[in-house]
């Protein structure tokens, strides 16, 4: 047994004290995401809380173009890129998300039976969550975690906070969004000066020549002596248009499609099994997010090419969802009882089946947030065709129970973690293929040049 090197123990002992700070700052915000409704419920006339509702479901649909977009940020930063750029990208992006909530503005409000005006509000909120991205992806990319997490917890207690405020004194929904929206902009300032000035990944600088693109040998980085581990060309511009395109379309895609089975059990299931079916979806998103902060520590690394960096992190989500599939197995009842209380036991036989679910769309999305730091041009084509494949599975075999649609979603998610997998193990051949070719031609052409001295 080899012992840590002195760098190593101190690194080890930062990573996991940033781990548990990352990991305190996602609970302290679902927890507050979970509380809006639950005091909503208490606080709110029931003909304005399906509105309320329907709101913040459309509210958290938009806002994960911010998490695309912090994602984009956080990979170009981590690869060397400077991320100065970000500015005007960023604002384009927060804006188009917020125009188009405000074009659908009308379509909403009629579909919905919805104030035109808390509509808006959502848009409002919106804008500055969406922009926020940019600032979190710099401190997720230069692996500032500490203040990512101080930021992750600003943006989340600020947005839910002032909506949990205007309905603890009685402002109603338009004013609780109002509220809600005053403070994500005020987040936004705190995270201007949180994250300071942009800067290039210091961490990938090569010490002894400044060179960023060499690596660092004592950390087990690829780069150093091994390109073909390291094939990607380092960004030295802004940030593009199309890798935020592409980061906040699989963003889409994950939300997309870890929610399609309960949007389809309102379609094809009667009312009182597809109630019952939002209560098992609870353990899916359980297992779903509970090992995120894996990926969120691990995207710089994705973008350096660090060696097993994409294996150690998918075998921690496999551990993880290893165990809440058996804990849901073993205490399938416990398990239900938590999610949607006593009614609700008759699920305990499938209390397994969701947390699989959860467990494998868990491991699906480490593979896409690698294959976004690997550059593929479209990051999230399994989960779209995944996506279709539920949505023409459910048309064709029309199941009419609870536990014919969960065998469908479990199907599903799957055969679209397969084919993932295996998109992202080709594309990755493919990568370091290019790179040794580069290397040898470099090799070669650097022979056969004449000698300064002859």
């Amino acid at each position: 047994m080899t012992e840590d090197s002195p760098t190593q123990a101190p690194a080890r002992r930062a990573l996991l004290s940033a781990g548990a700070l990352v990991t305190g700052a996602s609970v302290a915000v679902n927890a507050l995401a979970y509380v809006v409704p639950v005091l909503a419920a208490r606080l709110v006339p029931v003909d304005e809380l399906g509105a309320l509702g329907a709101l913040l479901a459309i509210g958290a649909t938009f806002s994960v173009v911010g998490t695309g977009l912090q994602t984009a940020v956080a990979v170009h930063g981590a690869r060397g890129g400077h991320t100065t750029g970000a500015g005007r990208i960023s604002a384009c992006t927060a804006l188009a998300t917020a125009g188009l909530l405000v074009a659908a503005t009308p379509v909403l409000a009629a579909t919905l039976d919805l104030p035109a005006v808390q509509a808006l509000l959502v848009a409002a909120m919106i804008l500055p969550v969406v922009l926020a991205g940019r600032w979190l992806g710099e401190l997720q990319g230069g692996q500032r975690f500490r203040r990512f997490a101080a930021g992750v917890v600003l943006l989340g207690l600020a947005r839910y906070g002032g909506v949990l405020a205007g309905l603890v004194i009685g402002s109603g929904v338009t004013g609780a969004l109002a509220l809600g929206a005053g403070g994500a902009w005020l987040a936004v300032a705190a995270l201007v000066v949180l994250a300071g000035r942009p800067t290039a990944a210091p961490a990938r600088d090569n010490p002894a020549t400044g060179d960023p693109a060499t690596g660092d040998p004592a950390t087990g980085d690829p780069a150093a002596g091994n390109p073909a581990a390291d094939s990607a060309p380092v960004p030295t511009g802004a940030i593009g248009w199309r890798a935020v395109l592409r980061a906040s379309a699989a963003s889409v895609a994950m939300l997309a499609i870890s929610s399609a089975d309960v949007v389809l059990a309102q379609a094809v299931l009667p009312k009182t099994e597809s109630g019952a079916y939002v209560v098992g979806s609870v353990l899916t998103k359980g297992v779903l997010w509970a090992p995120g902060v894996l990926t969120v520590l691990a995207l710089p690394a994705f973008a350096r090419r660090r060696r097993y960096a994409v294996r150690l992190t998918a075998a921690g989500v496999i551990a993880s969802g290893v165990a809440f599939v058996t804990a849901a197995a073993v205490a399938g009842n416990l398990a239900v009882r938590l999610a949607g209380g006593a009614r609700y036991t008759h699920l305990a036989d499938v209390a397994a089946g969701f947390a699989l679910v959860g467990g494998l769309y868990a491991l699906t999305f480490v593979v896409v947030n690698a294959e976004i730091a690997l550059g593929l041009r479209w990051p999230a084509a399994t989960l779209w065709g995944g996506l279709l494949a539920i949505a023409c599975a459910t048309a064709l075999l029309r199941p009419s129970t609870l536990d014919g649609l969960l065998a469908v979603s479990a199907a599903t998610a799957a055969i679209t973690t397969i084919a993932t997998g295996f998109r992202y193990a080709l594309a990755r051949r493919r990568h370091e293929a290019t790179a040794r070719h580069r290397a040898s031609a470099a090799t070669a052409a650097a022979s056969t040049q004449p000698s300064a001295t002859a």
